[in-house]
């Protein structure tokens, strides 16, 4: 296996693997330990600037991580921040920043439903300690750690409305996809045509048919995301 630094090498990845789990154990714990700190000992004004530095944080790793892809003549269109993961990480400073409630409804649901999976089946190919290891954890548990800050500390939440207009973005924002993907000639989210690999997708059908069906199913995995808060106002209810 090619040796691995902090700039070269690839591999040395494996799902479930030690650095799967000790990343997912990592910013799990962090997270957890952020969100507790500001919760509790810090005041709003303290709470916002925390929050406005994470979101910073977690956008300047997907700008620095293409810097180095361009200076090592590794960058591509297929590069280009498309996947609704890196979008995100590059929008939240602005829901942050603004306290944005409308655009937290949105990106609540995107990053449960879509960056939890990406925790769970990373589609990573560098391993520690290469930078493209460090982004990727960064960015997918870092969303998440993001998006529950703004709901527990900013005491955030959304609504069953909120769900069709996560949707709806969703739709508008695939269809900007498809554009960008004609115009660079590329495949993002697999919009234009499916992996040449066997996917779950094969079960969906011929584009654009496995699209359409992939859409749908978006609506159980963002009221499965939905469940808790369901439940907390089931119970208040019952209390009353």
């Amino acid at each position: 296996m090619e040796k691995l630094t902090f700039f070269y090498g690839k591999g040395g990845f494996e799902a479930f693997g030690t650095q799967h789990l000790t990343a997912v154990l990592l910013f799990t714990v962090i997270g957890t330990l952020i969100i507790w700190w500001s919760k509790t000992r810090l005041n709003p004004t303290q709470q916002y600037r925390v929050g406005n530095l994470l979101s910073l944080f977690i956008a300047g790793t997907v700008i620095l991580w293409t810097l180095f892809e361009v200076y090592f003549g590794r960058f591509e269109n297929a590069d280009l921040p498309i996947a609704v993961c890196n979008f995100s990480a590059l929008a939240m400073p602005f829901v942050m920043i603004k306290k944005s409630y409308a655009w937290y409804q949105i990106f609540f649901f995107w990053i449960m439903a879509g960056t939890i999976q990406a925790n769970l089946t990373p589609d990573l190919h560098y391993g520690f300690p290469h930078y493209c290891f460090f982004k990727y954890w960064i960015v997918h548990s870092g969303l998440i750690v993001l998006i529950l800050y703004a709901t527990i500390v900013y005491n955030w939440r959304p609504y069953p409305k909120s769900i069709l207009k996560a949707f709806a973005a969703l739709i508008v924002y695939f269809v900007f996809s498809i554009m960008v993907n004609y115009l660079t000639s590329t495949n993002h989210m697999y919009l234009l045509h499916k992996p040449k690999t066997a996917s779950v997708l094969d079960l969906f059908g011929a584009w654009p048919w496995y699209v359409v069906t992939a859409l749908i199913l978006v609506i159980p995995a963002f009221c499965l995301v939905y469940i808790p808060f369901f439940l907390k106002d089931l119970f208040s209810k019952i209390r009353k």
